[in-house]
Parts: C-alpha cells; sequence; structure tokens
C-alpha cells in the first residue's frame, strides 16, 4: 500500500507546497504544486457615536473593529489630541488589517463651553480723579480675561459711578461685575458752635463734616480731636478769633471755618442743699418770684453760690410746678441767667435781653395737708335734756379749712331708752376737707316725756278703750293722775299710776264718793297728771270723755 502525505511547508499568500510519495520501499518521487491565498476583504467599518469631551478640551478613546482574518483592530487618525477647539471636529479613524485592505469611520468630537468667566468682587474705588486698572476674571477655558468697560475715564464726578466692566472668554461667554468709584467733596454738615469752658476764660470749636476719614485739621484749636466726623479743637484763648481748615483723606477740597471768638465770661452757679421740707398746703410754698444773689445763696442750708466774676448781669426767677392736690411733691425751680450788659451799668436796662448763660437748681417740697376743719358757728350744747315739746331743731353748722374748703355733713339717730318715753337723739356733724381730713361735733338729746294721753274711754268690758290709758307712764311711778267731774270735783285719784293696777275704768273713786261701784254718766271730765321726771315736776292736763252708755 502506498501512502501519500501532504505537507504544509509554509502559508503565504501564494505558497509553493512540495508532495512526497513513496511506495514503501525506500523509492519515492516528488511533484510541486502552488497553494494560493489571497485576504480581499476590509475590516468591518464601525458606526461611531459622537464624542462629547469636556467645555475646554476633549481626547477620545481610539476606537475598535472586527476584521475576518486579523481579528479585533484599533483605529488611528491624523487628528493630533487634545482638541482645543469649541464645537465639531470630525475625527477619520482608519482601520488597517495587516493584509493590504483598510476601513475608514468619522467620530464626530464636540466641544462646548457653557460656563462664564468668574467675575472678580472689587472694591470701592475713593480719590478725586480716579482711572481704575482694569480687574481680571478666570476663565477655566480661557484663563485670566481682563475686563472692559464703557464707562469714559478719569470720573470726576461726586458721588458715586458704578463702573460695570464686562469679561468675555470668546466662546461666547460673558461675565460681568460692578465697582463703586466714590468722589467725595468734604463740607461743614450745619453749622459750628462755640463754647465756653468751665471756670477759665478759654473756649472750644465744634462741627462735624462729611467727607471721608481720617480728616487732618490746620488753624485755630487744631489738631483737636476727631470723634468719626466731629471735631473739638483744642483751648482757644479767649477774645481770639477762629479760622480752622479741614482736609478729608482724599484732599479733594478744604472746608474752612471762621468766626468770632464767644464772650467766655466766668459763670458757674452751685445750687444750694434743700434738706426735705413739708407743708400742709399749696398755699403755703414760698412764693416769691424773683430773689437776690444774696437770698438764692441763703436758700437751704446756706451753701448755694454763683460765680462772682461774670460779665453779665444776673437774674433769678422762682416758680412752683402746678398744685397735684393732696399729699404731692412739688417742684420749686430757681433760674440763674445772665444777660449780656452791654453798657456795663451792672443793670439789666430794657432791650438787653441776650442771653449769656443760665442755670437752674430745684427744690422739692412736699405738700400734706393732716389738718382737720374747723367749726366756725358756736356749737350747740353737748348734752341736752328736753321733752317731746323742747327738743331742740338741728343747727346748721358750717366749717372751714386751712387749705380750702370743707363740706359739714349731718346725721341723726334715734336711740330706745330703758323705757317707752324715754330716748336719746345722737347728732352727729362731721367737717370733710379737699385731703379728707375730718372734725366731728356729737350732740345727744336726752328725751323723757308722756308719749301719748288716750282723752277718751268707753268701760264696755269689750276689750276696747275699756281703761283711761297713758301710754309711757310706766317710766314716771312717782306720779299722781287726777280726774275731774265738770264741776272741779274730784271723781278719781291714783299715785303710780301704771295702767296696769287699778287704773280708771269710768267708776268714781274720789275722796268724796259713796258708792265707789257706781259708774259715773256719761260727759266730758279733766285730767291732771303730775310726775317727776329725774327731780323735774311735770304736770299735763286735758279732757276725758267718758261713754258709760
Amino acid at each position: 500500500m502506498k501512502f501519500l502525505k501532504l505537507h504544509l511547508l509554509n502559508f503565504l499568500i501564494k505558497k509553493t507546497c512540495f508532495l512526497f510519495w513513496s511506495d514503501g520501499n525506500g523509492n519515492t518521487s516528488t511533484a510541486n504544486q502552488n497553494i494560493i491565498i489571497d485576504d480581499v476583504t476590509p475590516p468591518v467599518v464601525p458606526v461611531l457615536a459622537d464624542f462629547i469631551g469636556g467645555e475646554c478640551s476633549a481626547t477620545p478613546t481610539p476606537p475598535t473593529t472586527t476584521d475576518n482574518c486579523s481579528g479585533t483592530i484599533t483605529g488611528t487618525t491624523t487628528t493630533t489630541f487634545p482638541i482645543t477647539t469649541q464645537g465639531t471636529t470630525v475625527v477619520v479613524w482608519t482601520f488597517d488589517d495587516g493584509n493590504g485592505n483598510t476601513s475608514t469611520a468619522n467620530q464626530n468630537i464636540i466641544i462646548d463651553d457653557v460656563t462664564p468667566p468668574v467675575a472678580p468682587v472689587l472694591a470701592n474705588i475713593q480719590g478725586c480723579s480716579v482711572t481704575p486698572v482694569a480687574p481680571v476674571a478666570v476663565d477655566a477655558c480661557a484663563g485670566n480675561i481682563t475686563g472692559t468697560t464703557t464707562t469714559t475715564f478719569p470720573i470726576t464726578a461726586t458721588g458715586t459711578t458704578v463702573v460695570t466692566w464686562t469679561f468675555t472668554d470668546g466662546n461666547g461667554n460673558t461675565a460681568t461685575a460692578n465697582q463703586n468709584v466714590i468722589i467725595t467733596a468734604i463740607a461743614l454738615a450745619g453749622t459750628e458752635s462755640a463754647a465756653c469752658l468751665t471756670n477759665t476764660t478759654g473756649y472750644t470749636v465744634s462741627f462735624s463734616v462729611t467727607g471721608q476719614a481720617p480728616y487732618l485739621a490746620t488753624g485755630t484749636g487744631a489738631p483737636g480731636i476727631w470723634s468719626g466726623n466731629t471735631w473739638t479743637s483744642g483751648t482757644i484763648a479767649s477774645g481770639s478769633n477762629y479760622n480752622v481748615n479741614i482736609q478729608d483723606v482724599n484732599a479733594c477740597n478744604t472746608v474752612t471755618v471762621a468766626g468770632n471768638a464767644p464772650n467766655c465770661c466766668i459763670f458757674n452757679v452751685v445750687c444750694p442743699t434743700f434738706g426735705p421740707t413739708t407743708v400742709s398746703c399749696y398755699a403755703e410754698l414760698p412764693t416769691a418770684t424773683n430773689l437776690t444773689e444774696a437770698q438764692f445763696e441763703a436758700l437751704g442750708n446756706g451753701n448755694g453760690n454763683i460765680a462772682n466774676t461774670h460779665c453779665g448781669v444776673i437774674q433769678i426767677t422762682a416758680s412752683n410746678s402746678p398744685d397735684q392736690g393732696c399729699n404731692a411733691n412739688i417742684t420749686r425751680t430757681y433760674t440763674i441767667t445772665e444777660y449780656a450788659d452791654p453798657n456795663s451799668n451792672g443793670v439789666r436796662d430794657p432791650g438787653e435781653n441776650t442771653v449769656l448763660n443760665t442755670a437752674t437748681c430745684t427744690q422739692i417740697i412736699t405738700v400734706h395737708d393732716t389738718t382737720a376743719p374747723v367749726f366756725t358757728a358756736p356749737l350747740p350744747d353737748s348734752v341736752v335734756n328736753a321733752d317731746c315739746n323742747t327738743i331742740p331743731d338741728a343747727a346748721t353748722l358750717t366749717a372751714s379749712d386751712n387749705c380750702g374748703s370743707a363740706v359739714v355733713t349731718y346725721t341723726e339717730t334715734h336711740v330706745d331708752g330703758e323705757c317707752s318715753s324715754k330716748y336719746s337723739l345722737v347728732r352727729n356733724w362731721v367737717a370733710t376737707d379737699n385731703c379728707g381730713n375730718q372734725s366731728t361735733f356729737t350732740q345727744i338729746i336726752n328725751v323723757s316725756c308722756i308719749l301719748n294721753v288716750f282723752n277718751a274711754i268707753s268701760p264696755n268690758a269689750d276689750g276696747r278703750n275699756d281703761i283711761f290709758r297713758i301710754e309711757g307712764i310706766d317710766c314716771f311711778p312717782n306720779n299722781t293722775v287726777k280726774i275731774y267731774n265738770r264741776y272741779g270735783v274730784v271723781v278719781y285719784e291714783k299715785n303710780s299710776y301704771d295702767n296696769v293696777t287699778n287704773p280708771f275704768e269710768g267708776f268714781s273713786d274720789g275722796r268724796a264718793t259713796v258708792l265707789r261701784q257706781d259708774k259715773l254718766p256719761t260727759g266730758t271730765y279733766f285730767y291732771t297728771i303730775d310726775y317727776d321726771d329725774s327731780g323735774r315736776q311735770i304736770n299735763k292736763s286735758g279732757y276725758l270723755y267718758i261713754n258709760n252708755q
């Protein structure tokens, strides 16, 4: 058997193969045969997605594709990376399978700068004529960007000018920043004041300015003291006029403050020491409205004083605060005024109304009314003994008060006594002033009298008017009751009559009576009642009608 063996010696596009045959007995023969392989298929063209780069640059990753013979192939390009051009750049990728076959694919590389520059925060600029240095902003893509503005320089207008700086990155993005340029002209705020110093003839000048600190003062009283925008000079000699020049930190202009020296005569008032003072009424307060210096210095503890080196005329006035009623504190104010004395005669003449100096002292005076009003009319007796017919009428009393008027009120109280015919009338008069202080007068009238004599009887045992009833007779046990007929004959007589024990019932019971059990005839009789009222002998009489029918 013969075996055919094919040996592939090499792999080429065109290869020569050597075939060997052997007969198994050591005999062989050969023949040549060409085997041709030809790769004519290019790599697969990939579809490449757009590559979105950063806002400033992009370096894409090389794409890959596949080849039927070479497998995976990575693309190559002639484009230089990173790409920094804004917008879309088309990159051509080439894929070579190494066998002479190539394919290409385009890819869009997109760069889009949407971030504006970072605008700086700009400080205010102050000055007299200002040309600011253009500020710089930082941009992520463009780096440092110098601002531009439409404002014309230099700026000299007084006030605040707002400069708007614009920063453009060249990619369509801009940012702005405002900067205040302040031009302040120094000026006097209000008017200056010149104040004399205490206990010396010198004075100081004070005023305020508008501008930019720090300030520089030159001239009279300089350098002085600054407190914010307010300046106070040093001591200026009395009689010297003042002239001061002021500039602020920008020295754009100068303010001049000038004037005449004030009259700085010494004026010093020491108020007296006032101890606690109390009066009863507002009318008791001191009423003097003008005082001399000697009178002023004698007030209180006598330690008040007015410096005697003044240059004008001293006038002292006094006034009290309004009346506040009962129990109030009143302020008495002493005003010490120094008026200019142009003619130096020591007297305030008509028209000399220029005030050089003034001072006030106060004294607190307590008004406390504790005095009760007083009854003005003669007072009635405080105790009166009377019977029913001699009770006096209530007196009309009036009262006066040390601090004003008083009102008198009257009350009367009935007080029962030990029996029905004795009682007391308690009369009270109360005088009250405006502060509630009161005076009281009390009168007691002791009344003792028979209250009522019933002057008719009908002794028929019907329980009504059967006896001669004398209301209140029980209060006067020491009594004698007699009844007379029309002829003056006593038909009834009893001592210590009490309406209970053997009262008169229409029967005759006189000394001349023979038949005591006989009823007296109907008719008019008369009675007398004699009784002792605390040592006073009282006699009452009247008629008595008897109906014995």
